[in-house]
C-alpha cells in the first residue's frame, strides 16, 4: 500500500544532442522530402528563367517590332513635334544671345573709349574763385564788415538754379 500511496518521481538527465538526434531520426523523412521539394522547385524556377531569357534574346535577334496603338503613335508624334518646336525656339534664342555677345565683343574691340585704359582718361573740372577785395587790417581800431558770407550764399543759390548754368553757357566763349 505504501507503494501506491507514494508518488514516485523519477528524474533522468537528458542530453540535448541525444534529444536532437532522436527528433531528427523521427522526422528525417519529412526533412528529406522538404529538401527534395525545394531543390525541385528551384530547378523549375531556374529553367523558366533561362527559357524567358532565351525567348527575349531571340526576339531581339529576330528584330520583332512591337505593335503600338494608333492613339499612342499619334500622341508620340504630337509630343515629338512640340519638342522639335521648343528645340528650334531655344536654338534661335541661343543664337541671338551668341550674336549679341559676339557683336558686343566686336564693338568693345573696335571702340576707342573701351579699348583705352582707365589710366589714360583725363578729368576736367571748373573751379570758380570769388574775390571780395576784403582786407583784414590788424592795426586798425575799426574793421569794415566782411561781405564774403553773404556773397557765398548768393552764389550758392545761383549754382542750385539752372538759369545760372544757362547764363554761363551763353556768355562764356568756347576757345
Amino acid at each position: 500500500m505504501e507503494k501506491n500511496d507514494r508518488i514516485y518521481e523519477e528524474s533522468k538527465t537528458v542530453d540535448m544532442t541525444v534529444l536532437l538526434v532522436e527528433v531528427l531520426r523521427r522526422i528525417r523523412f519529412i526533412v528529406l522530402w522538404a529538401v527534395l521539394f525545394a531543390a525541385l522547385m528551384g530547378g523549375i524556377a531556374a529553367v523558366r528563367g533561362y527559357r524567358s531569357m532565351e525567348s527575349a534574346r531571340n526576339k531581339v535577334v529576330e528584330g520583332t517590332n512591337l505593335e503600338v496603338s494608333a492613339e499612342a503613335r499619334r500622341q508620340y508624334e504630337e509630343e515629338l513635334k512640340s519638342y522639335e518646336q521648343q528645340y528650334a525656339s531655344y536654338q534661335a534664342q541661343l543664337d541671338k544671345i551668341k550674336d549679341a555677345i559676339n557683336s558686343k565683343a566686336e564693338s568693345e574691340k573696335d571702340s576707342f573709349i573701351l579699348s583705352t585704359r582707365p589710366e589714360d582718361y583725363y578729368k576736367e573740372t571748373i573751379i570758380y574763385y570769388i574775390d571780395s577785395q576784403y582786407i583784414v587790417n590788424s592795426n586798425a581800431n575799426e574793421q569794415s564788415q566782411n561781405t564774403v558770407n553773404s556773397i557765398m550764399q548768393a552764389y550758392h543759390v545761383l549754382i542750385l538754379n539752372d538759369a545760372f548754368f544757362t547764363y554761363l553757357s551763353n556768355n562764356v566763349s568756347e576757345e
